[in-house]
């Protein structure tokens, strides 16, 4: 991985993210089962079923340990504790918020969230003294973003972002209409 990133650098790219999936959610959910759903904090033995049976004991206890850290630091939200540069919402897979048509009210309640997201990571730049970006992970189409919740053109205008990440997927074309996005979405974020 080490190498990978020091290749990446040495051709000119000066940003690296990385995309983390999994099948289960990790944001809250009300009708969705998440990933710490059933977890109790300290709770080791959530974990033992991802572990094949039969594990010494000397490997087995220390990676039960490593898993419990990992959730109750979840627990208490990334944002505030953990040593990141930056914070993508990834909307590009699946993007499921709002039922379409969003109405207004359901597209300021997401505009809302964000800004709420935004807080946070301006508290987390303040107290870091470094800056740490919030950003998108979207598919082309706007419209498409827009009838679920997301107005993307109201969001950059109020500064809740500082990058959006377009990038193609089942609902959108290879053909990524980048100049018609900067367009639309000036300079106001980085693309």
């Amino acid at each position: 991985m080490r190498r990978f990133i020091d290749v990446v650098a040495e051709s000119g790219v000066d940003t690296y993210l990385q995309n983390i999936n999994s099948q289960v959610p990790w944001y809250p959910s009300r009708r969705t089962p998440i990933i710490l759903t059933g977890y109790r904090r300290g709770n080791r033995e959530f974990f033992r079923k991802h572990f094949r049976a039969g594990l010494p004991k000397e490997r087995l206890d220390p990676a039960l340990d490593e898993q419990v850290v990992f959730l109750n630091r979840y627990l208490d939200l990334i944002v505030e504790d953990h040593d990141y540069e930056g914070l993508e919402l990834d909307w590009l897979r699946c993007p499921f918020c709002i039922d379409p048509p969003a109405t207004q009210v359901s597209i300021d309640t997401m505009t809302h969230w964000i800004a709420e997201i935004r807080e946070m990571t301006n508290a987390r730049a303040k107290a870091t003294g470094k800056p740490y970006l919030l950003g998108l992970r979207l598919p082309c189409r706007l419209g498409m973003l827009k009838a679920i919740g997301l107005d993307i053109p109201a969001i950059v205008r109020s500064g809740l972002v500082d990058f959006v990440s377009f990038s193609n997927f089942f609902q959108t074309s290879w053909a990524e209409p980048l100049d018609d996005l900067r367009a639309e979405l000036s300079d106001q974020v980085a693309i």
